[in-house]
């Protein structure tokens, strides 16, 4: 690619990127101001999604299904500096630091794991087993902090039967300063497979796929969550609107949103806010290739992670006039999965 080697500051912007062809994988980072890359910066699981939070200096890599560890990169060298497991086969999905202690979410067992981020020791289990369907888990997903909150998607799917949802989704608050459950909020819709995003108004807004792939209806949608109210307020657009199963979105203004949707050949697609209808599709892919829409605010860009095995890259759209950055795509060696920028 000829890019020079990167070498990462905390001041810096910096993208990293979760590349795998599912055999091997690989942490990419990305210095987005001076446009200098690093493809092979971190050896990492060829299941993983990268994570990084103001409170440490460090990259962390959540390897899932199959190495089930925490894996903690020096931003600087790129060195593993800490690697500790959670048990095997409980399958992380995602992790938020709370002082020096991380809660980590997992697909495979019905309790949220506190771990120590220091020694690497699972410090507390927190039962989610009230919550599960008939295979012993609810499927613990996405999370966010709301001071001290923790907000963790509950996707409620059948192990049994191939995924599919097994009821309405659930989101568990959990009081951070005692460990134990607070409340409950019932969603909508089935099956949430984003992280939260926030709505132009400040309210939270998720993405149900329910059904997917052979056994698709298009059922799920966007959905919005007044997190003070702290109840669903249903949909602001539905997968039969958009014509497809939902991947991933990010609004754009007070106005417009992007969203990921599958046919199940993946397509980039700009929604009405208001009336969640598909305004135009700005990209369509081969395959199911387009894997996650990541926003810059600041610079008005907005980065999409392309797998096409062909040709993998990171697209880059300009807000406001809603082309694509060809000047700024960056090309990769493995295909992307996931992205973030690092705090």
């Amino acid at each position: 690619m000829g890019m020079p080697i990167l070498e990462v500051q905390k001041s810096g912007k910096t993208l990293a990127v979760t590349t795998t062809n599912f055999q091997t994988g690989a942490l990419a980072l990305f210095d987005v101001e001076n446009r200098l890359a690093q493809l092979n910066f971190s050896p990492i699981f060829s299941d993983a999604i990268v994570k990084s939070f103001s409170e440490s200096s460090d990259i962390f890599v959540l390897n899932r299904l199959g190495a089930d560890n925490i894996q903690r990169i020096d931003r600087k060298t790129g060195q593993t500096v800490q690697q500790f497991s959670l048990g095997v086969g409980v399958n992380p999905q995602d992790m938020v630091v709370v002082g020096e202690n991380a809660y980590v979410s997992c697909l495979q067992i019905p309790e949220l794991l506190k771990v120590n981020l220091t020694t690497g020791a699972i410090i507390k289990r927190i039962s989610l087993g009230q919550f599960s369907d008939s295979d012993g888990t609810p499927e613990a997903a996405r999370m966010i902090l709301k001071g001290n909150e923790l907000w963790v998607q509950l996707q409620k799917l059948s192990q049994k039967n191939s995924f599919v949802p097994a009821g309405t989704a659930l989101i568990v608050i959990i009081d951070t300063s005692s460990d134990m459950i607070s409340e409950t909020v019932k969603l909508k819709g089935t099956n949430p497979i984003t992280e939260f995003k926030r709505a132009p108004d400040g309210k939270w807004l998720v993405a149900d796929a329910g059904l997917v792939g052979s056994q698709s209806k298009y059922d799920g949608g966007i959905e919005i969550i007044d997190q003070e109210k702290r109840e669903s307020l249903g949909f602001i657009s539905t997968e039969s609107q958009l014509g497809g199963d939902l991947v991933d979105f990010e609004c754009i203004n007070q106005m417009e949103c992007l969203a990921i949707i599958s046919k199940p050949q993946t397509e980039l697609v700009l929604i009405d806010f208001e009336t969640g209808s598909k305004l135009r599709t700005l990209w369509s892919s081969s395959g199911y290739y387009l894997r996650q829409i990541l926003r810059d605010e600041e610079s008005g860009l907005v980065y999409v992670a392309d797998a096409d095995p062909a040709e993998p890259k990171i697209r880059v759209w300009d807000e406001k006039t809603l082309g694509q950055r060809i000047d700024l795509n960056w090309n990769l060696q493995l295909p992307p999965y996931q992205m973030e920028f690092l705090k």
